[in-house]
């Protein structure tokens, strides 16, 4: 039977073209082996000449392109075999019997749900040229879409119907169809992104063309029920009890009427420890090598968001955490009224900017820059902002403010924003015409 989930997306992402693959030393000897003849690729060939055809005028998900993605992938791992096994124990078993529908008008993509040990684990990206010579594979990544927790999430609660899911590993016309619908045009550039953890590994196709698909031997080992995607993270944290006894600290401190910010190292050996250089509006973490994050508060009476000089800290965090692990450092921060934030940087090693990028002036100014953006948005009638009643910024007003912070930084979709209430954890996006979306986690 036919599962159908629908799910409003919108993608409008810009991301950089690298087509370079990365031939690991494991799967060297099975490359050289094959062909490198360039054509097109059989699945898709022989596919599309049968939905071409009068007898296959069918109604259905039979008529997907998830068949000839996953007949591709298919053939990929049966002719290499240690590149599959490698794939199974770092991403897990693709299942082919259930896809999204098809995207695209001449490029196609299609998204397929990876499961290990009976949980969703990973979302597979697939695409393919106008040509049908080059199949692209590639593992979604948390901050690659802007709804990257609806696609999870819709995936997750098909399996949430079914009781001790298992993939099906062989490809089939008839699949379970998940629809995801979006407005806006594809870009093609986007299948072909690749780049740090997600750098390919290419074969040749089974029958002429390449194909590349997602390198275990580089991406971090993690997925959805691992908890290294944002919300994962996130739960993971709010979970630990160091981590609630420095919450509940900070609160506390702001209950007590002492005044000045606060802060917690959260050390990479050994339990938290105090900021010990405390100010009116600002803590000093100190040594960022020696750090997974840290946490603060603010006090009610300047901007109750991450400044600017807190997002430089924790890019510095970021950047001693161990390669291919940047997820690892985080930044959180609670306020009065029930305000707090933890926030993570989004991208590798590669995408931090310099050391020092942001001089003591830099900083400065951004931060003069929060004060008048806040200004701006107290004195906004339209209620979108503000909490008329209060004087002060809504949870919406605050997260404007960091998002043009990080635009003002270059480093728009570099950093995760989530946002811990009382009903649950949420996910900040901005979406291309500048509002903002809270995204629930699961």
């Amino acid at each position: 039977m036919r599962k159908n989930f629908i799910l409003r997306l919108s993608f409008m992402i810009a991301c950089s073209l690298s087509l370079h693959s990365c031939h690991t030393e494991d799967f060297q000897d099975e490359i050289s082996r094959q062909s490198t003849e360039k054509g097109k690729l059989k699945a898709f060939e022989d596919f599309e000449k049968r939905i071409h055809t009068s007898l296959s005028a069918r109604e259905g998900a039979e008529d997907s392109y998830a068949y000839p993605f996953a007949e591709t992938l298919y053939q990929v791992f049966e002719k290499n075999p240690e590149y599959k096994k490698s794939f199974q124990e770092v991403f897990g078993e693709v299942d082919f019997g259930i896809a999204s529908q098809t995207f695209g008008e001449a490029e196609k993509l299609v998204y397929f749900p990876i499961l290990k040990n009976g949980k969703l684990n990973y979302i597979l990206s697939c695409a393919i040229n106008e040509k049908r010579t080059d199949a692209y594979y590639k593992i979604l990544e948390a901050g690659e879409v802007k709804e990257y927790e609806n696609v999870i999430n819709t995936f997750a609660n098909y399996y949430s119907t079914i009781s001790n899911p298992t993939a099906r590993n062989e490809p089939t016309y008839y699949v379970d169809e998940i629809v995801l619908t979006w407005n806006d045009p594809i870009p093609w550039w986007w299948y072909m992104t690749y780049g740090g953890a997600n750098t390919p590994v290419t074969f040749p196709g089974p029958s002429g063309g390449s194909v590349s698909v997602p390198n275990p031997q580089t991406h971090p080992i993690g997925g959805i029920n691992n908890g290294n995607d944002p919300c994962g993270k996130t739960k993971n944290l709010m979970q630990k009890q160091e981590i609630k006894d420095v919450v509940n600290d900070l609160k506390n401190h702001l209950n007590s009427g002492t005044g000045g910010e606060k802060g917690w190292r959260l050390n990479k050996s050994g339990p938290p420890t105090p900021t010990t250089e405390n100010s009116a509006h600002s803590v000093n973490f100190g040594d960022p090598s020696t750090m997974n994050g840290g946490y603060h508060n603010h006090t009610g009476t300047k901007v109750d968001m991450f400044s600017a000089n807190d997002i430089d800290t924790l890019l510095e965090i970021v950047r001693y955490q161990d390669i291919g692990y940047t997820e690892n450092g985080f930044l959180g921060m609670v306020a009065p009224n029930g305000i707090h934030y933890v926030m993570y940087f989004n991208g590798n090693h590669t995408d931090l900017p310099p050391s020092g990028t942001f001089s003591e002036t830099d900083l400065e100014i951004l931060k003069i820059k929060q004060y008048r953006n806040q200004g701006r948005l107290l004195s906004d009638t339209s209620g979108i902002y503000c909490n008329a009643q209060t004087g002060k910024l809504n949870s919406t007003g605050l997260e404007k403010i960091f998002m043009d912070s990080l635009k003002a930084m270059g480093l728009s979709n570099k950093v995760i924003l989530q946002r811990i209430d009382n009903d649950g954890i949420k996910t900040i996006k901005q979406n291309n015409d500048g509002t903002i979306d809270a995204v629930p986690c699961v």
